[in-house]
């Protein structure tokens, strides 16, 4: 199996996306010889879940084709109706001209077209994060998220923020209490994905960037940093912000306060021109 095989193409051992559904079958049942659905219930859970986002995938893959080429196909036909004889008109009514029927034909495929792209790009994402919320046994949560971030999705503009956000989420759920009662992270997620994630999101080099996702929890910024580098780490500057308006004002930083004490000033100024002179 290529290694650069992205999910769900990669847990049917599959190279890339093929051009038939036979192949995504054949594979599937390849597979399944491979997996014992009695003991390996999320092993076979997440097969069953590649193989049915494949399945889709591939379907719309091909209706698209289907629908590209209906649009070409559009304008010939409406050239071949034009040139067809007028009926006899019987009624000295005047008759409005139609409007271009190529431009009828083919607006809404496109519109379909793309439509039809941002539901299979939505329902890639949706696999992607299912592919990182189930667990299995061929990887562990730090190899599926070193997975996930070498996905285009990531420096997406519109599902990146999603995507790290998700794994903020995951991080941040597979933890737990040690013997002397500090916050540990899960064996799942080794000093390499923790080191993966901070080289792309910051979390231990950006307090800006562990705070945005974190809310500056310093027990989880000690997990991080002991995972990584064996001892924990207490920057001052890293703080939790006290209830809901506390992190409102932290996340508004520097230039939002400037620009509120200027319209406060700016009031003021307005204020006393327009006030009455006694």
């Amino acid at each position: 199996m290529s290694t650069k095989a992205k999910w769900p193409w990669s847990v049917l051992d599959l190279p890339k996306m093929p051009d038939t559904e036979a192949e995504i079958r054949r594979a599937y049942a390849k597979r399944l010889k491979q997996i014992d659905q009695a003991t390996d219930i999320e092993g076979f859970a997440a097969l069953r879940q590649a193989y049915q986002s494949a399945l889709r995938m591939r379907q719309d893959r091909t209706n698209a084709k289907e629908r590209r080429a209906a649009a070409k196909a559009a304008p010939a036909e409406d050239v071949a109706e034009l040139a067809a004889p007028l009926p006899v008109v019987q009624f000295h009514e005047p008759v409005t001209p139609m409007d271009n029927p190529g431009e009828q034909a083919v607006e809404p495929s496109a519109k379909d077209d793309e439509w039809a792209a941002l539901r299979q790009r939505e329902q890639e994402f949706q696999a992607l994060i299912t592919f990182l919320g189930v667990p299995n046994t061929r990887q562990s949560l730090g190899e599926r998220i070193c997975e996930a971030l070498a996905s285009p999705f990531v420096a997406d503009e519109d599902y990146g923020p999603r995507l790290r956000r998700e794994m903020a989420r995951l991080v941040s759920k597979n933890t737990r209490q040690d013997s002397l009662g500090e916050l540990e992270l899960s064996e799942s997620i080794d000093a390499a994905t923790i080191q993966a994630l901070d080289r792309r999101y910051g979390w231990l080099s950006d307090h800006n960037a562990f705070r945005r996702d974190f809310w500056g929890n310093q027990t989880m910024l000690n997990a991080m940093a002991t995972r990584v580098y064996g001892n924990s780490v207490a920057p001052a500057e890293i703080r939790q912000p006290k209830g809901r308006w506390g992190r409102f004002w932290e996340e508004m930083g520097a230039p939002s306060w400037a620009v509120i004490v200027c319209l406060i000033l700016l009031l003021k100024l307005v204020g006393a021109v327009t006030a009455p002179q006694p």
